[in-house]
């Protein structure tokens, strides 16, 4: 009887262990899936930056150009 009730404490301790563990992975599982979401915006915000970025260079490009030494006899 008193081996039937270490085994049953031991199988209790055991599942209260796994079931610690699973809650852990299932944080970290929830924690990469909010930082995956971070990068994404963050990658969408950089792509937006690079896309203005190209377009000032556009708009200096092309002042430097109209106004530049080359600009009289290009028209």
């Amino acid at each position: 009887m008193q081996e039937a009730a270490e085994a049953l404490k031991k199988s209790a301790i055991k599942a209260s262990t796994a079931a610690s563990y699973m809650q852990r992975i299932n944080h970290v599982k929830e924690a990469i899936k909010e930082y995956e979401q971070f990068l994404e915006r963050d990658l969408v915000l950089c792509k937006e930056k690079l896309r203005l970025a190209e377009r000032q260079a556009v708009e200096i490009l092309t002042r430097v150009h109209e106004s530049g030494p080359y600009a009289a006899k290009c028209a």
